[in-house]
Parts: C-alpha cells; sequence; structure tokens
C-alpha cells in the first residue's frame, strides 16, 4: 500500500471516529468530567487529522496524472471535513458555555439577536451546522466507497499483472522447449545425413565388392570352359597308332 493510501486511511478513520464522538456528546450532561473528556478527545483527534491533511497534501504534490486531479478534489473535500467538525464542536462549546451562564459571550453567541435573550440565530447556526456536518458525513462515506473501489481496482490491476507474468513465465519456458526441441531435431538431422552417408558408402563397396565377384566368377568360369575345352578338342586328344 502507497504511503498516501495510508495516510488516507488513518484520516478517515479519525473523522468517522469524530463524527461519532460528536454526535454521543449531545447525549452527555455538558461540563460532566465524561462531557470534558470527549471534548478533549475530539480536539486531540482533529489536531492529528490536520497533521494528516499536511502530509496528505505533500504527499498529492509528488503526483502526477489523473491520481493527482483525483486526489486534490478528495483533500479539497477532507479539509472543508476538518472545518465543519470544528465548527459542530465550537458549536457544543457555546452551548454548553450558554447553559452555564447565559450572560456569558453574548455578542458571541447571539450576533444580531434582539436584547430580550432571542437565541433564534444561534439555533440557525446550530441547525447549519448540523446539516453541514451531516453532508460531510455523506461526502466521507462517498470518499470512502470511491477509496475501496480505488483499492478494488488497484487489487484486480496487481491479480492481473500476476497472471500476466504467469504467462509470460509459461511463454519462456516454451519457447525454451520449442528451442531445445529445434536443436534436437537440428541434431537428428545431422545424424541422420552423417547416417545417410555411411549408408552410401557401404552400398558402393558393396557394389564394387558385388562387381570384383561377378568378374572373378565369369573369370573362373571362362578357365574352366577353356580348359575343358582343350582336354576335348581333337588337337588335344592322343595320335593314332601305325601298323607294322
Amino acid at each position: 500500500m502507497a504511503l498516501i493510501e495510508v495516510y488516507e486511511e488513518q484520516y478517515l478513520g479519525l473523522v468517522k471516529g469524530i463524527n461519532e464522538k460528536l454526535d454521543k456528546l449531545s447525549s452527555v450532561p455538558p461540563s460532566s468530567e465524561r462531557w470534558n473528556g470527549m471534548i478533549k478527545a475530539i480536539e486531540q483527534d482533529i489536531q492529528v487529522a490536520e497533521e494528516i491533511q499536511s502530509k496528505l497534501d505533500m504527499e498529492v504534490r509528488r503526483l502526477k496524472g489523473d491520481s493527482k486531479m483525483a486526489f486534490q478534489t478528495r483533500c479539497k473535500q477532507y479539509r472543508i471535513d476538518i472545518g465543519v467538525c470544528k465548527e459542530t464542536l465550537e458549536t457544543h462549546t457555546r452551548q454548553t458555555r450558554a447553559s452555564r451562564d447565559p450572560n456569558a459571550d453574548r455578542e458571541e453567541l447571539f450576533s444580531g439577536a434582539t436584547a430580550n435573550g432571542n437565541s433564534e440565530e444561534y439555533r440557525i447556526n446550530l441547525t447549519k451546522s448540523a446539516d453541514q456536518r451531516s453532508r460531510m458525513v455523506n461526502a466521507t462515506s462517498r470518499l470512502e466507497a470511491s477509496s475501496d473501489r480505488l483499492k478494488e481496482s488497484r487489487r484486480i490491476a496487481e491479480e492481473t499483472e500476476m497472471i500476466g507474468a504467469d504467462i509470460m513465465q509459461d511463454l519462456r519456458q516454451q519457447r525454451e522447449t520449442l528451442l531445445h526441441t529445434r536443436d534436437s531435431a537440428k541434431e537428428i538431422e545431422e545424424n541422420l545425413s552423417q547416417s545417410r552417408k555411411v549408408m552410401k558408402a557401404m552400398f558402393r563397396r558393396i557394389a564394387q565388392n558385388r562387381r570384383v565377384m561377378y568378374g572373378v566368377a565369369i573369370a573362373a568360369i571362362v578357365l574352366v570352359v577353356g580348359v575343358l575345352a582343350l582336354r576335348f578338342s581333337p588337337r588335344g586328344g592322343s595320335a593314332p597308332s601305325l601298323a607294322p
């Protein structure tokens, strides 16, 4: 997993936890020990989220192409998310101060309100903050879904790359097998050619030996016939004897 994805996953987890704590904050008695602890925890989480946001911005600046534009859009939404969380936390804090001392921070809480303590604008701001936080949660959910789809696409791409690498390995092995087969075929062809040469030489010798044998046989036959002819010819017989 890339470093920017690690930061993004940490940020989304922090924002999700902050929103859950803000939702629970309304049901906790104000100024109680638990309430103060939750406020402090939310402030710390927001601070950590801002630090991660800064790291994300640094990593995004190193990116190039379409991925950089996509992350820039998401980081812009992340900054809005942190702002909404801080505004919601500030609203809860103001409400608690007002419940403890109705006269405290009147100008800050009821800017533009009437002197009789009308808090209509405060309620409007609180509603607006809740709406913004709701939109932020929805946007964060969409970004999480988009991030999950991106991770799934990357996983599929990695699997496809692995399959492609396996196919390339198989093709290399098949190529080596074919080359070995071709070399073996060449060697067999050379052996066959050598065998043909040897066979031709043997056939030539057999033909020569056969001609010599035929010549010897013919010569023997001629010799035998000549001997027989000389023996049985009239001149070859004994001369007639004279009477006394």
